[in-house]
């Protein structure tokens, strides 16, 4: 019976479908699986070339801490609730309306972005977006 040799190429993208397939379906949480993307591109060092200083260094990146913080930031603002009986009301004063809810999402959190930074904006709304749009159908 021959070998068949895998190329490092087509290691990784099996663990890129792999991971796409777990994020959509979200069988795993999302956080275990982005960490398990790292484990697996350690373990999977002859073919994919990561190896444990690399994956680790990727966490010292400011892009990185900067985005964790943003994750930080919308779990704390949604523990208040405010975001919560903010996206309440919303709801209440779009009546399901779509036009009315565009335009209720953009003169919430466009003032706000208007002084803060986009990135965090959108960490904290999305939730409340998301909620917002459940209910208007």
């Amino acid at each position: 019976m021959p070998i068949v040799e895998v190329s490092g190429a087509a290691v990784v993208f099996m663990l890129i479908l792999a991971v796409l397939v777990a994020f959509i379906t979200e069988i795993v949480p999302t956080d275990v699986t982005a960490i398990s993307v790292v484990a697996a591109l350690v373990i999977l060092e002859p073919w994919t070339g990561v190896g444990a200083r690399a994956a680790i260094s990727g966490f010292a990146n400011p892009a990185t801490v900067t985005i964790i913080a943003m994750y930080m930031l919308s779990a704390g603002v949604q523990n208040t609730g405010v975001v919560e009986r903010l996206g309440v009301y919303l709801a209440e004063f779009t009546g399901g309306r779509d036009f009315r809810a565009l335009v209720a999402t953009v003169c919430t959190t466009g003032p706000i972005a208007g002084f803060v930074n986009n990135t965090p904006v959108v960490a904290v709304f999305i939730p409340m977006v998301t909620d917002l749009a459940e209910k208007s159908g």
